[in-house]
């Protein structure tokens, strides 16, 4: 039996909370999480409009990030 659910998470409260603030005009999409460790998730982000030069430098000056891999 699978169950299937849908949530909200405020912003102030995601992980990368502090890009989304420096990126307002940027559209992120969760396509999925997966669970590396029993400490971390690792995100599958899709990311549309906006400056990709500027997103890069936003991630990398956000707390809640360990690494980036640009696809």
């Amino acid at each position: 039996m699978g169950t299937i659910a849908e949530f909200s998470i405020p912003v102030e409260e995601f992980a990368l909370s502090e890009t989304l603030d420096r990126l307002p005009e940027m559209v992120f999409r969760i396509d999925r999480v997966v669970a590396r460790e029993t400490d971390h998730v690792m995100p599958f982000v899709w990311v549309s409009e906006g400056d990709f030069e500027t997103l890069t430098t936003a991630l990398e000056g956000d707390s809640s990030v360990a690494n980036i891999e640009l696809l």
